[in-house]
């Protein structure tokens, strides 16, 4: 059998992740299902990208017109990308611990400011992730 670069991929993330003592494996990170890889956070990360909305209200919210919704939707789904990306990077040797630390407070200053200014969504991911880093710290 020919192996799929998904089946390396896997192999890989599970290597990585033993190798950093993670209890989560590839296929709780990526779920297979009819539309190919899917993005899973199921593991007990610091921060969480789905506050009020899921993914598959996302087309009935357009239907509404109700699209602020929908920005702050995808603008918590990026954040929560970015982080996890972020976080991947440090253990992945990437950035040390002072710039890992400093990049997460450049992430929590531009939310405040965001969230002031308006986006309140922004304030409550901010809340949700300070809360979710004191329950699961680093």
């Amino acid at each position: 059998l020919k192996r799929t670069s998904n089946t390396v991929l896997s192999e890989k993330l599970n290597g990585f992740m033993s190798s950093h003592h993670w209890r989560l494996s590839a296929e709780l990170l990526f779920g297979r299902g009819e539309t190919g890889l899917r993005l899973h956070l199921r593991s007990k990360l610091p921060f969480r990208s789905k506050l009020g909305v899921d993914g598959q209200e996302v087309a009935p919210l357009w239907l509404e017109g109700r699209w602020d919704e929908i920005v702050a939707y995808n603008e918590c789904d990026a954040l929560t990308t970015y982080l996890l990306w972020l976080r991947l990077a440090h253990f992945g040797g990437f950035f040390d611990e002072g710039q890992y630390a400093a990049e997460q407070d450049r992430v929590r200053e531009l939310l405040q400011s965001e969230g002031e200014a308006g986006k309140t969504h922004l304030l409550e991911f901010l809340e949700e992730w300070e809360r979710l880093a004191t329950e699961y710290p680093s």
